[in-house]
């Protein structure tokens, strides 16, 4: 009973797709719906691939149609995993730079025909992993080229991510959860750990699984070390979707409401110590410069001054 509830909850939360690491914060952001939007360009496009650069901004790369289920960086660029009759998974590149917005080009890279929906994407220095199912986990990862099927894990409702350059999974369990790591062509079963509240998801920080359950509208964060939970930090559930991600400053908890407000608590690291939330602002960026549009006209230019300064240079035949 205790394991049918928890997998309801774990159903129910609006999870925000979201990715972090040493470098930086990508989300997917929410346009305002009663916003009234002229920009013929941009109609339909309500949502977008956003990226953190400062405390209390971001900035949008670009705009999207539809809310992909899971994104993550991979190789420079951020994949997006849709489900639609298929899991579909595509390639963001150019994700930009703090000072400039840029015409991002987003390319289908492969759809796998599978009937379950998509619950983690996770990456490794050459492969994209993709996790699915609710009854057991069942794990597909990309090369680039082609999808190879991973060993089964029998075990319901499992969250998983890559810890030390392997797959770990926790699943609920009465307990808390139970966790499982991926050695070779078998799952290896692990200790089971006690939560507050209900298990919600796991994400690894430096040498560290982390843990994140959910009791009254609060957030609880424990880490793992030596097979014993560390209470690391609360906070509270913001209203939306929302993610913990891992941060250039420790971690990070998004939030992402329908009409477009966007927050962002900071979890210091190793403290655990929060700061005060932030309501995050788009930050207004210029476009890229005429001669950036158009690199083949700078030449132009610059070929014709030349001529013109050789021919006032050159000597009178009278």
């Amino acid at each position: 009973m205790i394991g049918i509830i928890a997998a309801c909850i774990i159903v129910a939360t609006p999870h925000l797709a979201a990715t972090g690491n040493e470098s930086g914060i990508w989300f997917i952001g929410d346009t305002d719906p009663t916003k009234v939007d002229f920009d013929p360009k941009t109609q339909g496009l309500d949502y977008s691939l956003c990226r953190r650069n400062s405390v209390d901004t971001y900035q949008l790369l670009r705009r999207l149609n539809h809310r992909p289920d899971q994104i993550v960086l991979h190789q420079g660029s951020i994949w997006c995993v849709d489900y639609n009759a298929g899991i579909s998974l595509y390639s963001i590149s150019e994700i930009g730079t703090e000072h400039r917005p840029v015409s991002s080009k987003m390319s289908l890279q492969s759809i796998l025909d599978l009937g379950l929906k998509p619950i983690d994407v996770l990456s490794t220095d050459l492969e994209i992993i993709v996790s699915c199912g609710e009854d057991s986990l069942q794990l597909h990862s990309f090369d680039g080229s082609t999808w190879q099927e991973l060993p089964t894990l029998k075990e319901s409702n499992a969250r998983v991510t890559i810890h030390l350059g392997n797959i770990l999974a926790a699943v609920p369990c009465e307990e808390g959860v139970k966790l499982w790591t991926l050695d070779g062509d078998a799952w290896k079963e692990g200790e089971a750990i006690d939560l507050v509240g209900t298990f919600d998801s796991i994400l690894s920080k430096e040498d560290w699984p982390i843990l994140v359950s959910i009791k009254d509208g609060t957030a609880y964060l424990a880490g793992i070390q030596k097979g014993k939970r560390v209470d690391l930090a609360t906070c509270q559930v913001p209203k939306g979707r929302w993610s913990i991600v891992p941060s250039p400053a420790g971690l990070c908890m998004l939030g992402v409401q329908r009409n477009g407000t966007t927050t962002a608590l900071d979890i210091g690291w190793p403290s655990g110590k929060n700061s005060d939330i932030s309501i995050m602002s788009q930050t207004e960026l210029s476009g890229p410069s005429f001669f950036e549009t158009y690199p083949f006209l700078l030449f132009m230019v610059a070929f014709m001054i030349f001529i013109f300064l050789k021919s006032r240079k050159a000597p009178s035949n009278t």
